[in-house]
């Protein structure tokens, strides 16, 4: 934990963006005992990566410690990998063990109360650890985007991140998952076999602007570099990496 106080940070009337190295606990009781909950939904939240035992997914829950909860914030980054080891939500900071919660259970509670906040959104997904034979990295986890996301009105940017998969089918995800949510406007889709390669923010992060055709298709278009990488708000916010990632 920090000696930073970040209250002031989170009431801030003008504040849009808020950007950690590490959501911790000092973070989390910041957004736990906001003066004006309401205030959370014009904020964007990004972190380099989770303290133990906090994650930003613990916003988008009741807590009885804290009544503002469940508070729905701008952009958001989420990881949806619960059985990976060391991951931050099993021990608090007293090392006390929590309750396991699944991904579908955090999407759920993350569409109830949304009210057309979320515009921009980070989800790692479970990464393929054990060699399975999903080239493409979709298989259950798109299909358990599928149905949620469009629940997001106003989701224009998406950034999906898997490690362990290959990477020749990414532009396939980016596709089924653009044409899924009539909001989307950017898209970032990187499923790759090489552990390293998701610790390059520049790679992770190029964006594919979506083209909506007649017909009721999309196309894909590239933003080359960072400047035109630049349109992508979520390309300047977003910075997680999973728990203990160096």
């Amino acid at each position: 934990m920090s000696t930073i106080d970040f209250n002031p940070f989170v009431n801030a009337p003008r504040m849009r963006r808020f950007t950690v190295a590490r959501y911790a606990a000092d973070v989390h009781y910041a957004f736990c005992t906001m003066r004006d909950p309401k205030g959370a939904q014009r904020i964007a939240l990004g972190a380099v990566m989770s303290g133990q035992g906090h994650e930003p997914a613990a916003l988008l829950r009741p807590d009885q410690q804290y009544p503002v909860l469940p508070i729905h914030l701008r952009m958001l980054e989420i990881d949806l990998d619960r059985e990976a080891d060391g991951t931050v939500y099993l021990v608090d900071d007293e090392g006390t063990h929590l309750d396991k919660v699944e991904a579908d259970v955090i999407l759920d509670s993350f569409v109830k109360g949304d009210g057309g906040t979320l515009e921009g959104l980070v989800l790692c997904l479970p990464g393929n650890m054990f060699g399975e034979d999903d080239a493409s990295g979709l298989g259950e986890h798109i299909e358990l985007l599928e149905p949620t996301l469009p629940q997001f009105v106003n989701l224009t940017q998406l950034c999906v991140r898997a490690r362990g998969f290959e990477a020749e089918s990414y532009a396939a995800a980016a596709e089924r998952l653009a044409l899924a949510i009539p909001s989307s406007q950017y898209i970032s889709v990187r499923m790759s076999n090489d552990h390293m390669d998701l610790l390059n923010l520049n790679d992770d992060r190029d964006y594919r602007k979506i083209y909506r055709n007649s017909d009721g298709t999309v196309r894909l278009e590239r933003l080359e570099g960072p400047r035109e990488n630049e349109e992508v708000e979520l390309y300047k916010v977003s910075l997680y990496k999973r728990a203990g990632e160096r």
